[in-house]
């Protein structure tokens, strides 16, 4: 279970991989499909549709937990298609 992002992370770029849940998110969306860059273009589709390029803290925060919501409801075993329909893509 990937944990809520908190918007005094709000442009963190240093620190443990745990520590950074938003990249997590991005690693296991990625991880369901066979080819990286369809699954990297995808999330960037999803980071788009979903506001994750905010112009505020609390904005990207709101959004980005709206799209780890959704990656925590997907089960280990999903594959394209599940994660696929999951974003509505």
């Amino acid at each position: 279970m990937i944990r809520y992002v908190k918007p005094e992370e709000w442009g963190t770029v240093e620190g443990k991989l745990a520590d950074m849940p938003w990249i997590v998110a991005k690693e296991r969306f990625v991880s369901f499909f066979h080819d990286p860059r369809r699954g990297l273009g995808l999330y960037e589709h999803v980071e788009k549709n979903h506001g994750c390029n905010a112009w505020n803290a609390a904005s990207w925060a709101v959004a980005m937990n709206s799209v780890i919501a959704i990656l925590n409801t997907i089960p280990d075993g999903a594959n394209e298609a599940d994660v696929v329909e999951a974003f509505g893509l």
